[in-house]
């Protein structure tokens, strides 16, 4: 069977992006079902790394070119792209990564192969050290220098670097570890968490040992401390709100077999990958595709001891893992995003128990979706009060506790712990 060639398919991936604003995470699996399992980690590096120092690449690029590109020819702009970071950021060699860009130019724009050719000769032969560009959109830089002024440098780096890939210990964390030892793969404890095991390098989780009979669940560490800070209990009716694609579900069930969830998700599509969860740990739940704004239509009407809310959000706290994030969302969105968490917040308050917990949390950096909009809602709901969190990581602030991206090896998270107090 014949395959495509990696680099082809990179360039595709990134002008989907960038031309028509497609998420990279269904392409990339689709791509990489057409090329060689050899050159599968080769794309996956020339998508990722592109778009994770995207805005570096067109910093330089924009001085090495007299006029900028129109709109028609975004798909020059991703090969240039693609081939600029085969010379700045890989070990390929320069005259490799020249010669096989030239090989993608489109014939019907055979017009650009000398623009490229000499776009990419001179910049692989200037070697001169380059100012530094904060890799990250001009919209986040600024929202950044409000809300974490300290921390914007270390932020970019830390959402430039690949994502270690993190694992959860169904049943017994040292077990999973002398398995993994056993089959001479590097693997360390997750010390903020109490089943979390970080591999040292990229790994086809299917093969892993003891994934066929669900020893483990693919999970960064903190999204590990959700289910961990909302501490279920077996006799708890519990709504696991937004719940796609299941990690946080069959954690929930981890610490609460038999406890009664309800895990609902807007997108039914994505529910699919709650029930291979469920099925693969031999859980059960109910799984119901739902509007989480709009509980009138799947609840039974019986109050929840517990909800956990992983609200929709910028994911600005996940750029590491998913960089077209940096390219996909726009300054815009936040506001609506902020709006749609506290139509959201307000909707499962009233399916809530009094004495019932919620725990609220975004992986957003950003304090619009994250400790403002909880001072929001407690100025508007006087039957909440926020309980303390206790957790080896991230800070503190007016409500809640942030993770910034790299903590620990963890993602960008929030989390804040609501008890509704009953009625007089």
């Amino acid at each position: 069977m014949s395959t495509a060639n990696p680099r082809r398919l990179a360039w595709q991936i990134l002008n989907g992006v960038i031309s028509k604003g497609q998420s990279t995470s269904q392409a990339l699996a689709a791509a990489q079902e057409k090329c060689a399992p050899k050159d599968r980690a080769l794309l996956q590096q020339l998508v990722f790394g592109t778009l994770r120092h995207w805005f570096s690449l067109q910093n330089e690029l924009s001085e090495r070119l007299s006029k900028p590109f129109k709109p028609k020819d975004n798909d020059l702009l991703c090969l240039l792209a693609l081939g600029l970071y085969q010379i700045r950021h890989t070990r390929i060699p320069a005259h490799a990564a020249l010669n096989e860009t030239l090989k993608l130019c489109p014939k019907n724009k055979a017009w650009a192969k000398g623009l490229i050719n000499a776009v990419l000769r001179r910049a692989s032969e200037d070697q001169s050290e380059r100012s530094p560009v904060i890799d990250l959109p001009d919209w986040l830089i600024t929202r950044l220098r409000t809300d974490w002024p300290e921390y914007i440098d270390t932020i970019a780096n830390q959402s430039n670097l690949a994502a270690p890939l993190s694992l959860r210990a169904v049943d017994s964390r040292n077990d999973l570890l002398e398995k993994l030892s056993a089959a001479e793969i590097d693997a360390c404890v997750i010390a903020a968490t109490q089943s979390g095991i970080a591999l040292t390098s990229g790994h086809d989780v299917t093969r892993l040992p003891g994934f066929a009979n669900g020893a483990f669940v693919v999970q960064d560490a903190a999204a590990q401390l959700a289910a961990e800070i909302l501490a279920p209990e077996n006799h708890h009716k519990i709504l696991d709100a937004c719940a796609a694609p299941g990690g946080k579900t069959t954690h929930l069930l981890q610490l609460a077999p038999q406890a009664k969830l309800t895990a609902i998700d807007s997108d039914e599509a994505r529910l699919s990958r709650v029930h291979q969860n469920l099925a693969r740990l031999k859980q059960t739940a109910q799984v119901v595709c739902g509007d989480a704004s709009s509980p009138e239509q799947w609840w039974d009407g019986e109050k929840f001891d517990r909800i956990l809310l992983d609200a929709p959000c910028s994911a600005t706290g996940v750029i590491r893992r998913h960089p077209d994030i940096k390219l996909l969302r726009r300054d815009s969105d936040v506001d609506a995003l902020a709006a749609l968490q506290a139509q959201i917040l307000a909707a499962l308050w009233s399916t809530l128990k009094p004495g019932g917990q919620m725990l609220y949390c975004t992986c957003s950096i950003l304090r619009a979706e994250n400790e403002q909009q909880i001072a929001q809602f407690l100025a508007q709901h006087d039957d909440a009060r926020e309980l303390s969190i206790s957790i080896a990581v991230g800070q503190a602030g007016l409500h809640g506790v942030q993770l910034l991206p790299g903590d620990s090896g963890c993602d960008g998270f929030y989390y804040c712990l609501l008890e509704k107090q009953p009625r007089d």
